[in-house]
């Protein structure tokens, strides 16, 4: 059997292809392991300084971000709204609201339930948040009704 160039290269690439997608799909999955690990650990230290009030009612907004790194934020006019656990509110996460730069409210959510650490919210401050959230986060359109 002759073995050319052209045999040897068709050789390499054979093996090396589904060797390099293999290190691409093991890489891709240790790093979402790695963000899912420092996400829930971010969380759980959350609710720990909620738990032991180093995170409260009426506390500057600069300060709780000095102790905490929320996955997501939302301004929201005089509001804003802090999210910790997964980006999209996927399982369950603690969720903080501020008003004129203070926080007034704070929560834990998930689908079987809920804890809320603290609520200084008026119902106006209610009323006023739930517009602009509503305003923010439209309902999708049903077509064909």
């Amino acid at each position: 059997m002759r073995f050319s160039i052209r045999n040897l290269l068709i050789a390499t690439t054979l093996v090396s292809v589904p060797i390099a997608l293999y290190v691409k799909m093991e890489f891709d999955r240790v790093r979402a392991e790695q963000i899912a690990t420092r996400l829930r650990l971010e969380l759980n230290g959350t609710r720990s300084k909620l738990k032991t009030g180093l995170i409260h009612e009426n506390q500057l907004v600069d300060d709780y971000l000095a102790m905490a790194t929320p996955c997501e934020r939302e301004e929201l006019g005089r509001y804003s709204e802090f999210q910790h656990g997964f980006p999209g509110g996927v399982g369950h996460g603690v969720t903080i609201v501020s008003k004129d730069g203070r926080l007034t409210r704070a929560y834990f959510w998930s689908c079987v339930g809920g804890e809320e650490y603290f609520n200084g919210m008026t119902d106006e401050d209610e009323t006023e948040f739930g517009k602009l959230w509503s305003w923010a986060h439209p309902r999708p359109r049903s077509y064909g009704k």
